[in-house]
């Protein structure tokens, strides 16, 4: 099977309910959509919407702290945020999603121009120009 094909599809429909897990100030555990790891030297996470969809505040909010901690050593990180408009029984071809936000270098940037695969290889091209080897 070719990788990042859903294998278990049947699972992938379960839906995981974080409510007995309310910790202090109330907050919650969240899920993160997609996330690729480069060498343990770079980090790329990604959260899908409809394009409906309420903010992400806590989300968004952790995604900022992750990637704070992480910028602040040699590595680098970033999230995103992408939208889509893909009914909930269709599967999301998460590539020609077009990214909405991104979170970098300290700041949430709207972006609206470039779909996540075209993101990502930007992404890529960075690490390289500084000298990663991702």
């Amino acid at each position: 099977m070719p990788k990042g094909v859903i294998k278990y599809r049947k699972r992938a429909l379960q839906v995981n309910d974080f409510s007995g897990l309310v910790r202090h100030r109330g907050i919650t555990p969240t899920d993160i959509d997609g996330y690729i790891e480069y060498n343990g030297i770079a980090f790329l996470f990604m959260e899908g919407k409809h394009k409906n969809a309420a903010e992400c505040y806590g989300q968004k909010l952790a995604f900022k702290h992750l990637v704070d901690a992480i910028n602040g050593t040699e590595k680098i990180a970033c999230a995103i945020v992408y939208i889509h408009e893909t009914h909930s029984y269709e599967d999301v071809d998460v590539s020609t999603c077009l990214v909405s936000e991104v979170y970098w270098k300290g700041m949430w940037f709207s972006e609206n121009k470039r779909t996540v695969i075209e993101f990502i290889e930007s992404f890529e091209q960075y690490a390289r120009d500084q000298g990663l080897k991702i």
